[in-house]
């Protein structure tokens, strides 16, 4: 089977690591235009037709399907006498942050992906208490990096809070803020 891959343009960006200069490009795609959704979703587009092709397709769907399911719920954690965690509402992908009056109680949304960017929304991938459970911090990752800004948010009043740190965090394997 021939496949015709979206055209996709290079630059002649330059990027430097670790004091190595080496040629990037495709850095362009690491930005939110308008022109790298389009090329995303032709990309999405590409994947998906060759994809439902595949005469195993069902049966990997429910696959997929099966270990994507909600098992257990987030592990909540104590923010002073009420408690918070993430939760994937049924439907969605993306997880809330809830703060709660018990473990695994209803509560009230402290952070919605969905509300944050309906059509992206961010990824949360860590959270972190103060000691004494006044002020969240998470992680979220906008774009698919794996690296997460942060956000700071005050539990008494579910208020964003300014001045959280501008350095981004490379991945969610650091835990969040200590």
């Amino acid at each position: 089977m021939s496949v015709e891959y979206p055209q996709t343009r290079t630059t002649d960006d330059v990027a430097t690591l670790a004091g190595v200069t080496f040629p990037d490009p495709y850095q362009w795609l690491q930005g939110s235009s308008d022109e790298v959704e389009r090329w995303q979703e032709e990309q999405a587009e590409l994947a998906a037709s060759y994809v439902r092709d595949w005469p195993y397709f069902d049966r990997l769907r429910e696959r997929v399907a099966h270990f994507a399911a909600s098992r257990y719920p987030a592990y909540p954690r104590p923010a002073g006498d009420r408690w918070v965690r993430t939760h994937t509402p049924e439907g969605t992908s993306q997880a809330q942050v809830l703060l709660t009056g018990e473990p695994y109680g209803d509560g009230t949304v402290l952070f919605d992906s969905v509300e944050e960017h309906p059509r992206h929304p961010p990824y949360v991938s860590w959270i972190s208490l103060s000691p004494d459970g006044r002020i969240l911090a998470l992680g979220v990752c906008d774009d698919g990096s794996e690296r997460n800004t942060i956000r700071l948010i005050d539990t008494t009043t579910g208020d964003r809070l300014p001045g959280a740190p501008a350095r981004e965090l490379l991945d969610n394997w650091t835990g969040g803020a200590h």
